[in-house]
């Protein structure tokens, strides 16, 4: 589920896998196209930070306490 939302969120706010990358201060996509993929699941903070990479406006529903 979260990497279809990952998907979903990146393809409406229409970026490349390369601009998110470059938003999470990545020099390659690979890393975030395999939360993608379904390949590696995110913690809660690390999937708020991808979500605020693909929206800048993101408020978290979940907060780390």
């Amino acid at each position: 589920m979260i990497a279809l939302m990952l998907k979903r969120q990146r393809e409406a706010h229409r970026l490349t896998l390369i601009e998110v990358a470059q938003r999470l201060g990545q020099k390659s996509p690979n890393a975030y196209a395999r939360y993608e993929q379904g390949k590696s699941l995110p913690t809660v903070e690390k999937l708020n930070k991808l979500m605020k990479a693909i929206d800048p406006g993101f408020e978290p529903i979940l907060k780390v306490a």
